[in-house]
């Protein structure tokens, strides 16, 4: 390793020592591409079995028969199936290569061979970085390209997300390359080399998870969604890179550990092969990382069932329990023996300070954080969303700090605030610390689940006279999951009355009564509305228009319609692109007309025209007339806003939208759209809109819904105004 002789090509080194190093991981390249094309015949052959139009493949299989699916929508499901599994074994593999490559500096024999080599020890760790990173991603990169062929062959390119898939394992195989050599060039062993790996990249980020549930658990209105994918929360952890996280920083933090490995193996003195460590700060750090899980683990326990009858009690209890005996494991599992414990204990002792007294800070909320609710006269401006009555702002955690400047009129800022205090006071935490150390198990679940369930969110911003800005996101799922774990009880009178389901806790329903002025404002409809925004972009569009309307005899709008939608079909060739164009204008047109007459409208507004709160309304839902044949109603017919507001409301339209989301995209290859549905009734005053539907033959000159039309949906169960007319 000290040998300053070198030959004089120095590419021919590094070429020689990759090749010295193919010969040793020959074994393990074989088993890689062994599994690898296994599994990539299955899946293709189970993709396209299961999937198979039977009438075609009737002889040789005898499944039943199935929808017919086109060739690209089976390839592109070939791609990533095949290529996430290719991707997981690249990343095993890739750890396989790289201990296997690295040992040679924590075995004595191997080291004086080595330095006996005429290379110096940079260029040769440099080589090793190189074999180890060549032997991973060169295989997967052949397997991605037969992937790529195969589905060239069929007539289908590969997906964006799929490629990106394979820009994520290019970078995430060399940071966790890089991660393991830098490692390995501090420790004097492979043993403690691979338990500092496995401590970094497991025990990393489930701390990151106790971190993120305590800031939901003891911030009440803080927003979190983000954490998993922020940077502290994967800023140890090089497997995060495989799954597309801060990629730039990834790259950044390989070149920095390979540098700083490169300069260390220069300075580190042979004999310390076989030893516990060449450099110490890395041990520090794991040691801090395990004690830091195992306290907080066990000290939330304790406070949760309340140790000593005082839940920071149980928790400081369980933290030293836990973490003190951690910490000296893994000492004696680094160290093989108590040697230099007691210099260590310092850090010990600093870690156990911060954690209990961060705590004990929290718990007290010496910050106010939970409580604040701003004055008006502090307030600039203010905003309020509520996912259930938004269809742009459905990810709200794109807009909710932006709302802050929505209403600047002083009316709306004490209407907002009033919103914030109703949160405050009907979804009011319980505040002992037994039952803030019960709701981090809660907040676990809840964001282990975040992106499956569906749920609902009211966010406030304020943007304050001192420039400063205050954000809250209230999730009614993380409250009831933080009452399912004592946090709160659960509180009935808060419950509606449907007509068809009867009562169910609704959560939010007396807050959505108090924020009913903003909500249903026309400020919030134009910027947070499907109908104002639709079209803006390619990724939010309307997808299908139904239209509600009175006929001639019968006067329940719900029994007729007309129904606007371009019906997705697996087989391309039913798809008449020319259709599509034609429903997609007319759909379009529609929008564009009422959202002409929305702006232009003062006189409808205020929760009638959109009327989200058609199920909060105190009125008796059995409405009584000798005139009408139907004595019970839905609050959300045209019949019902015509008795209740005006008999000028002549039809509802029913929109739907879609909604692409590229940030999900990252995540979920398929089923990234989202649907979103909105209902408006239209005034006589809508004359755009009227106009429109008139042209397109879904209304008559006298409003009421014309019958033939050919978007009409015909009744399963008969015309009945034909049993009227008789």
């Amino acid at each position: 390793m000290t040998s300053t002789v070198s030959f004089k090509d120095k590419l021919k080194q590094i070429f020689s020592v990759i090749l010295w190093d193919l010969k040793g991981c020959k074994g393990s390249l074989m088993v890689y591409t062994i599994l690898a094309s296994v599994f990539t015949v299955i899946i293709f052959t189970l993709v396209f079995v299961l999937t198979a139009d039977q009438t075609s493949f009737s002889p040789l299989f005898s499944t039943e028969s199935s929808p017919k699916i086109p060739l690209s929508e089976k390839m592109q499901v070939f791609q990533v199936i095949s290529s996430t599994i290719i991707g997981f074994l690249t990343l095993i593999f890739a750890i396989i290569y790289t201990v296997q490559i690295f040992s040679y500096m924590h075995n004595k024999r191997k080291v004086d061979f080595y330095g006996s080599l005429p290379i110096s020890r940079a260029r040769l760790f440099l080589a090793k970085y190189g074999a180890a990173y060549l032997f991973s991603i060169i295989p997967m990169l052949v397997f991605m390209g037969i992937i790529a062929i195969a589905s060239v062959c069929t007539g289908t390119l590969l997906l964006p997300q799929v490629t990106n898939m394979y820009v994520n394992f290019i970078v995430g195989t060399l940071a966790c390359i890089s991660a393991y050599g830098f490692l390995s060039a501090c420790c004097g062993t492979t043993f403690n080399t691979v338990i500092m790996f496995i401590a970094v990249c497991a025990c990393y980020p489930l701390s990151m998870v106790f971190v993120r549930a305590y800031i939901d658990a003891f911030f009440t209105g803080s927003y979190t969604g983000n954490f998993s994918d922020s940077f502290i929360t994967n800023a140890l952890n090089p497997i995060s890179a495989y799954f597309g996280n801060n990629l730039i920083y990834w790259i950044i933090f390989s070149v920095v550990c390979i540098a700083l490995g490169t300069l260390l193996i220069m300075k580190r003195r042979s004999e310390r092969a076989q030893t516990s460590f060449a450099y110490y700060i890395p041990c520090h750090i794991i040691k801090v990382i395990v004690s830091f899980l195992a306290g907080m683990f066990l000290g939330t326990m304790f406070g949760a069932i309340n140790v000593f009858g005082n839940g920071v009690g149980g928790f400081v209890f369980g933290f030293i329990l836990a973490s003190a005996p951690t910490f000296l494991i893994v000492h004696m599992i680094f160290y093989k023996g108590l040697k230099q414990i007691v210099r260590t204990i310092p850090i010990y002792a600093g870690l156990a300070v911060v954690v209990i007294v961060g705590v004990i800070l929290i718990n007290l909320d010496v910050f106010g954080y939970n409580t604040y609710v701003p004055k008006s006269e502090d307030v600039k401006s203010a905003g309020l969303i509520c996912s259930e009555y938004s269809t742009v702002g459905k990810n709200i955690s794109k807009y909710y700090t932006k709302s802050a400047g929505d209403f600047t009129d002083e009316a709306d800022i004490k209407s907002i605030i009033n919103v914030h205090n109703e949160i405050l006071t009907k979804k009011k935490t319980n505040t002992t610390s037994k039952a803030k150390f019960s709701s981090v198990w809660g907040s676990m679940l809840y964001n282990t689940l975040r992106e499956y369930a569906s749920d609902e969110i009211i966010t406030v911003a304020y943007k304050l006279n001192s420039g400063r800005t205050v954000t809250r996101y209230y999730s009614k799922n993380l409250l009831e999951m933080a009452a399912t774990f004592g946090y709160e009880p659960i509180d009935y009178t808060d419950d509606t009355y449907d007509v068809d389901y009867g009562y169910s806790s609704s959560g939010f329903t007396q807050i959505y009564t108090a924020a009913k002025p903003v909500l249903s404002s026309k400020p919030y409809i134009m910027k947070y509305s499907g109908v104002a925004n639709a079209g803006l972009n390619e990724d939010f569009q309307v997808s299908s228009l139904t239209v509600h309307a009175l006929t001639k005899t019968y006067s329940e709008d719900s029994v007729y319609s007309s129904t606007i939608e371009n019906e997705y079909s697996y087989d391309e060739k039913e798809k008449d692109p020319k259709e599509i164009a034609e429903k997609k204008s007319i759909m379009n047109d529609i929008n564009a007309a009422f959202k002409k007459d929305l702006e232009a409208d003062t006189a409808y507004l205020n929760g009638v025209l959109y009327d989200p709160f058609a199920l909060l309304y105190n009125d008796d839902i059995f409405y009584d007339s000798s005139n009408d044949e139907d004595s019970v109603y839905s609050f959300d017919s045209l019949k019902y806003i015509r008795e209740k507001y005006s008999k000028d409301y002549v039809c509802k339209i029913q929109l739907t939208y879609t909604n692409y989301d590229p940030e999900k995209a990252k995540k979920f290859i398929f089923g990234t759209n989202s649907t979103e549905y909105e209902y408006y009734f239209v005034p006589k005053s809508y004359t755009n809109t009227i106009e429109v539907l008139k042209k397109y033959g879904l209304l008559k000159a006298d409003y009421t819904l014309n019958k033939n039309s050919e978007y009409f949906n015909v009744p399963e169960y008969g015309d009945y105004d034909t049993v009227y007319e008789r």
